[in-house]
């Protein structure tokens, strides 16, 4: 049977106007719902910063630091490491407190701890082009802020935990301690993740150089910890770390103090231990110094390298850091010659030696210092530049205030970058490569 097909030609013209403003409207809202879809996902790319320009000059080669001045009012700054282009980051008139510069992974911004918005909250803050935005909010202060080598994630401490978020300033997440189920945890306080041994609050964090591990420096609790560490007491510290494949945060090398830096691949790590309780090579109460170097598999199980082993007192080392090139260590020397004596030697940059170097208590020899302490000074924190060519260091001067020197690899040209003029704190590469 044929079918009958309905002839509107015959209808009215009003009909058919009908029609088309049906239509017509019909376009219109599906216009407008995809323009609404459409801005909720430019606001979300946004976040809680919107767009951040880059700062308005190449940083390559550059150094950013905080400067404080005679009345205690703190800026950032950035210089050439040939001591040329000395930049103010932040406005005179920005009175807030200001610590801990890091640089974005493309150099062109730069992440630090204020108080700026509220005098009693520190929150992490986004240096680029025009005003600082603001990163994070809510209670609790936020501090060593680090981005990963990769752009993707930035990270800081809160409260004792170490979290992450988006450049964007999105998606905050728990990392360490790890939450009890999944890693969904966006608040401020770390009992809401279920603390893992041992227990204590962070004190630093950083990347590894592939962006898929974090490790970070530990305060151990008062409290007594569910793990034997051997003798360790609250206000002892531990590196921890989450190396990629792991399953857990790991803990690592121990001591009352401890340090710690990521090898240039990501899958090593060298930490520095001192005065961590262990039994001497006699089987006599004693204390243990150390440096170690920790290979961690394709799951993230670690196996370990001593690289120097001193029993007793004598030879400490704080403060470590790993050449780009992974063939060289620097830290500070510290020697221990009574319960009450400790003394800054100096800064020690030494190739990996083939074998762990033994020690036995002040009587063993002193390493060879490159950068030895002076009358005149006090040489700390030695940091690689990001091509291995030069380190930098801090020195304290004899009125208690800090300069910031750099020297080559070769340890020719040490050079003062910031003169003596007022106290120069927390210095930080720009990793942006030369244009």
């Amino acid at each position: 049977m044929a079918k009958l097909k309905m002839d509107t030609s015959g209808l009215p013209d009003w009909w058919q106007r009908e029609t088309q403003k049906r239509q017509l409207r019909t376009l219109v809202f599906l216009a407008l719902l995809l323009s609404l879809i459409g801005f909720y996902y430019y606001i979300s790319n946004l976040g809680v910063t919107g767009a951040v320009g880059g700062i308005a000059f190449d940083t390559s080669n550059h150094i950013a630091f905080v400067r404080q001045d005679k009345e205690g009012k703190t800026r950032l700054y950035s210089i050439r490491a040939d001591g040329t282009e000395l930049v103010p980051l932040t406005k005179a008139d920005d009175s807030s407190d200001k610590s801990g510069p890091y640089w974005t992974a493309d150099g062109k911004s730069l992440l630090y701890s204020s108080n700026r918005a509220d005098r009693q909250k520190t929150q992490i803050y986004l240096l680029g082009e025009g005003e600082p935005k603001q990163l994070t909010y809510g209670t609790g202060r936020k501090d060593s802020p680090t981005a990963s080598p990769d752009g993707r994630k930035f990270a800081f401490v809160t409260q004792g935990a170490v979290k992450t978020l988006n450049p964007n300033g999105t998606e905050v997440d728990q990392v360490i301690p790890q939450p009890r189920s999944g890693n969904a945890d966006s608040g401020d306080t770390p009992s809401s993740a279920g603390e893992v041994d041992p227990t204590g609050p962070f004190l630093s964090t950083q990347f590894a150089p592939d962006g898929h591990g974090i490790a970070g420096v530990q305060e151990l609790g008062s409290e007594i910890n569910p793990l034997d560490y051997g003798g360790l007491v609250g206000g002892d510290q531990i590196v921890r770390a989450f190396p990629a494949g792991a399953e857990k945060v790991l803990p690592l090398d121990a001591g009352h103090e401890a340090s710690f830096a990521w090898g240039p691949d990501g899958k090593r790590l060298v930490t520095a231990f001192a005065q961590r309780p262990a039994p001497d090579p006699d089987n006599k109460p004693g204390t243990i110094n150390g440096i170690t170097i920790w290979n961690f598999d394709e799951k993230g199980k670690p196996a370990q390298t001593r690289v120097i082993v001193n029993f007793g007192d004598g030879f400490m080392p704080r403060n470590i850091a790993w050449s780009p090139d992974g063939s060289r260590i620097a830290f500070e020397e510290w020697w221990r010659s009574s319960e009450k004596t400790e003394e800054l030697k100096g800064i020690v940059v030494m190739e990996i030696p083939p074998k762990p170097i033994g020690m036995r208590g002040k009587d063993s020899p002193v390493l060879p210092c490159a950068i030895p302490a002076t009358a005149d000074g006090m040489p700390k924190l030695p940091r690689w530049s990001p091509d291995g060519s030069r380190i930098l260091y801090q020195v304290t001067r004899t009125d208690g205030k800090n300069d910031l020197w750099v020297i080559n690899n070769d340890l020719t040209n040490p050079l003062n970058l910031t003169k003596g003029i007022d106290d120069n704190t927390q210095g930080v590469w720009s990793p942006a490569k030369p244009k």
